[in-house]
Parts: structure tokens; C-alpha cells; sequence
């Protein structure tokens, strides 16, 4: 929970976990905002900046943010674009049984977080947040969806897992890209002309990009337009086509196709699964 007025919806809360549904209207925070418990923050649509005295880092559907309870940080926007976040918190004795699980020989260290300020967030454990989100907006066993957060939280604070990737130093120029990537995904760019944006060549953008986030400019990008249309499915977008388009994929054909790729089923398949439980 912040100190500054969010929409923010209470989806669960009980003695070590709570969930909430995030949703920014685009406007920067105060800059003195703190958090009461542990979060971890995924991300499902739009991106900002997160900035705390562990760093400042852009946030999209790619990466998971990690607070630590009592943390300041501060929200700013790179243009006129709303988000929305799934954040799971976690109470201190949460936390410390997760970490001392997770790293048993870590002695008394081992209830506290991370270094990074975000972190890979995987394919799966996006699909799984993502379902976890739509259970509670519907109504579900609290249990369940208590069992399925710390599930969740395992993923992403385990060290070597889907959470922790090794990257070099942040570029400000990588940065640049990936606001540019959030806010323009849908776009079909050219390697010369994002790497123009930042006064790089293709070569060297396309080089600093990978060495500093494991992914190439192109999967980072298609990852954006794959979880934008995970979002717009689970809502019962029904023209695939359109959808296709309007993600910025060249026909029907290449989106379902990507889809699969990432996904393993058909987009059509996953809209008839998620509109099903809903």
C-alpha cells in the first residue's frame, strides 16, 4: 500500500499476503512515496520509471519490481501512458520463511531481498500472474490464491531462476530504447532508425541492447506485443485480425504464429480458455 492516492484495489488480503490491482492514471508521484511490506510488482501493461536508492530503472510487461518494506521510491512517466501492475505484498515473517527456504545456508541475511530493483520476469510467470489476476477479479478460493502468490514470489526471488539474470551496467541509451519499444511496440521501427533515436548505429545498438538485457531489440519488442495481446484476449477481443494489426504484427498469420511460439496455443485457444474461467 502507498502514501499517495492510486487507483488501487484491494483483490486479497490476509495475515502474510496481500494482492492488489494497480492502475496509474499516467501522472507522476510526489517523489516521497514507501512502501509498509515487501512487494513485488508485475507489471501488465503500459511502463514507467521506478526510481529508489537502489538504482532507477524502467518498468514494462518484461520485468518485475522488487520493493523492499520501508523503501522510498518515486513513479515517473517517459510520455502520456497509463499502466497497470498486479502487486503481490508479503509480511517480514513472509518473507524471511521464503528466503530461508529458498537459500538455507543464507543465516541471517536470508530474509532480505534481492539487490536488484527489477527483474526478469519469464514468459510463464507472466501467463501465471496473469491468471492469477483474473481468478481474483471473478471471485476464487482465497486460499488458492494465497498458494498461487507465494508460488509466484518463489519464482522470482529464487536465486538462478526465472527472477535473477546477470546483466552488465544500465546504459541510458538501452534505457531510451526500451521507452521507446514501450510506447511505440505496435510500430514497426527500424534497427537504423531506433538506433538514430539515440545516436548509436545499428551495430553498436543492437550489441549495447543485448549485452546489457539478454534479449535482442526484436524479442524484446514482439514480447511487448505478445503480452499486450494476452491482456486484450483475456478481455474478449474477438477480431484476430484487427488484433494482429493493431499490435503491429504483418497479418493473422504472424501474430498466431508468434504466439505459439511464446505461448505454446493458438491465441483463439487461450481467449476461449480465459473467457471461460472468467
Amino acid at each position: 500500500m502507498y502514501d499517495f492516492v492510486v487507483p488501487f484495489q484491494m483483490l486479497l488480503q490476509t495475515d502474510g499476503v496481500s494482492i492488489g490491482d494497480y492502475r496509474c492514471n499516467g501522472l507522476d508521484s510526489r517523489g516521497d512515496e514507501r512502501t509498509y511490506q515487501t512487494e513485488i510488482v508485475f507489471v501488465r501493461s503500459g511502463a514507467f520509471r521506478i526510481e529508489s536508492e537502489r538504482g532507477r530503472e524502467l518498468a514494462d510487461p518484461s520485468r518485475a519490481i522488487l520493493l523492499r518494506s520501508g523503501e522510498s521510491f518515486q513513479v515517473t512517466h517517459p510520455g502520456p501512458c497509463c499502466d497497470r501492475s498486479l502487486v503481490i505484498g508479503l509480511s517480514s515473517d513472509t518473507v524471511g520463511e521464503l528466503r530461508s527456504t529458498l537459500e538455507p545456508s543464507g543465516g541471517e541475511d536470508g530474509g532480505s531481498l534481492p539487490d536488484a530493483l527489477t527483474v526478469r520476469c519469464g514468459r510463464s510467470v507472466y501467463l501465471e500472474q496473469r491468471k492469477l489476476a483474473a481468478s481474483l477479479e471473478r471471485g476464487t478460493d482465497p486460499l488458492g490464491a494465497t498458494e498461487v502468490a507465494l508460488t509466484l514470489a518463489e519464482k522470482v526471488l529464487a536465486p538462478g531462476d526465472v527472477g535473477h539474470d546477470r546483466r552488465v551496467e544500465e546504459d541510458d541509451r538501452v534505457e531510451a530504447v526500451k521507452t521507446m519499444l514501450a510506447e511505440h511496440f505496435a510500430e514497426r521501427q527500424s534497427l537504423a532508425e531506433i538506433g538514430a533515436a539515440v545516436e548509436l548505429s545499428p551495430y553498436r545498438i543492437a550489441r549495447l541492447f543485448r549485452a546489457v538485457t539478454g534479449s535482442t531489440i526484436h524479442d524484446h519488442r514482439i514480447e511487448l506485443r505478445l503480452r499486450a495481446a494476452v491482456e486484450r484476449l483475456a478481455d474478449g477481443e474477438d477480431d484476430l485480425t484487427e488484433l494482429a494489426l493493431d499490435l503491429g504484427f504483418f497479418d493473422h498469420s504472424h501474430f498466431t504464429r508468434s504466439f505459439c511460439r511464446r505461448f505454446g496455443l493458438p491465441p483463439s485457444r487461450y481467449r476461449a480458455q480465459a473467457v471461460a474461467s472468467a
